[in-house]
Formats: C-alpha cells, sequence, structure tokens
C-alpha cells in the first residue's frame, strides 16, 4: 500500500521486515524470492540511479534459480544459470 500512495522507502521498510521474517522462518524462506523481487523493481523504478535495483533482480536468477521470479530477470543472467 506505501508505494501505491507514493511513499517507495517506506515499501522498501516494509519489504526489509518482511525479509527478516522470512528469513527466520525456514518453512517461509520460499518466500524470499518474491520479496527480492518487489525491493528490485521497487529501487530500479523510484530510484534516481536503478543500478541497485537492477542488480536486486539479476540476483534473483542465481540466488533462487528454481523461482518462478527467476525467469523475469535479464535474459543475460537467464543465460549464465542454465
Amino acid at each position: 500500500a506505501a508505494l501505491e500512495l507514493g511513499m517507495p522507502n517506506r515499501a522498501l521498510a516494509h519489504a526489509d521486515t518482511l525479509e527478516r521474517l522470512l528469513r527466520s522462518n525456514q518453512a517461509l524462506r520460499p518466500m524470499l524470492a518474491e520479496v527480492a523481487f518487489a525491493k528490485g523493481k521497487t529501487r530500479a523504478a523510484n530510484d534516481r540511479d536503478p543500478s541497485e535495483g537492477i542488480a536486486i533482480l539479476e540476483r534473483i536468477a542465481t540466488d533462487y534459480p528454481g523461482s518462478p521470479f527467476a525467469p523475469r530477470a535479464p535474459p543475460s543472467v537467464r543465460a549464465k544459470t542454465v
């Protein structure tokens, strides 16, 4: 909701909190790729320099290759993981 209200920093803070929760619970860890995807998209779209957001998105393909979010990574990254 924070992102829709034009508060990307608050949205990122919420994503960081959710990431800490997911990392603390083994059963929830498969959701980490989705949080990384949301953080990457938010940073790439809202930061003055989108390179950090793009880097987060590219790491999804290598950090979570089995995730449905991995194919959404840039093609150059997908090619390295196959």
